[in-house]
């Protein structure tokens, strides 16, 4: 769902409440009720569904299209887990979501996430290395 509410953050609310809803019995069987005994809201409903479930098999393939391709740069296998831990820390570290990551954000967020995973080096040296120290935009880390 990363995808998707990047994408489009409007959609957070309605994921968001469509997996809260479905978490509690007693809203599922009210759903039910409705949904059975109400056709203008089963056809509702069934639109909706029939769209989410669009929505999250074209996130899907671009997850793994991306995963495919981020593990072809690497020379290995990249394994489902990493790479959404990876692409959560990347958009914690991207303030304004543009998809990049410029000095100022590894600079203000990107420090500490380096340290926490035992890197050694400052962000200059890891622009230096990685990136650009400027202010352009980094469009991948590996």
């Amino acid at each position: 769902l990363l995808y998707i509410t990047r994408r489009r953050p409007s959609l957070v609310a309605l994921f968001n409440g469509a997996r809260a809803a479905s978490s509690s019995a007693a809203v599922v069987r009210a759903f039910t009720v409705l949904y059975e005994d109400m056709p203008p809201l089963r056809m509702s409903g069934n639109m909706i569904f029939s769209y989410l479930t669009r929505l999250a098999e074209e996130s899907r393939g671009e997850a793994d299209a991306e995963r495919e391709a981020l593990a072809g740069r690497l020379g290995r296998p990249v394994s489902e887990s990493d790479f959404c831990a990876s692409k959560s820390i990347f958009h914690d570290i991207d303030e304004n979501n543009d998809s990049s990551l410029c000095a100022d954000e590894l600079s203000k967020r990107g420090s500490g996430i380096l340290a926490a995973f035992g890197a050694d080096e400052d962000v200059d040296r890891f622009l230096r290395t990685y990136g650009t120290k400027d202010r352009e935009a980094l469009q991948s880390i590996e």
